[in-house]
């Protein structure tokens, strides 16, 4: 996915980073996981600030006993009114409340996302940067490393 991100960012005047803390591996449906990162990607490319960067980070964490991948995504676009953050996940809900030429799209990708993610026991959660942007956090139960 990451090829195709970059190619659509820079067709944005934008740029997409990768960092990976650590492995792990998720047991689910790999297309619905694939596309649940997808758009998640593509929604922050599309609101990132032309000349900014698009972070994506992957690493593991510990929640009540349980190994978990995060993977945030994070944008430098306008951010999030903090009264809409759980909101964007609704389909067919826009910040903007209008389908405009320069973001497009109809306000489901995130639905999709969060529904993927979710059928896979994780979340999805959004919040605000520090110095403008949004990042969202996908988190998923994560496989034990094999001996």
């Amino acid at each position: 996915m990451i090829p195709d991100a970059e190619y659509e960012a820079q067709q944005r005047q934008c740029s997409l980073a990768f960092h990976a803390d650590d492995e792990c591996r998720i047991a689910g449906n790999e297309e619905l996981l694939y596309r649940a990162i997808e758009n998640v990607v593509r929604n922050a490319i599309r609101y990132t600030e032309s000349g900014t960067e698009v972070e994506i980070r992957s690493k593991t964490g510990m929640e009540h006993g349980q190994k978990q991948a995060e993977i945030e995504v994070s944008d430098r676009g306008p951010g999030i009114p903090e009264s809409q953050l759980n909101a964007i996940f609704r389909p067919f809900h826009r910040v903007d409340n209008a389908r405009s030429p320069d973001t497009g799209g109809f306000g489901v990708g995130l639905a999709i996302a969060e529904r993927a993610v979710r059928l896979h026991h994780g979340e999805l959660s959004a919040m605000n940067r520090k110095g403008g942007g949004a990042t969202i956090l996908i988190t998923l139960p994560a496989l034990e490393a094999e001996p």
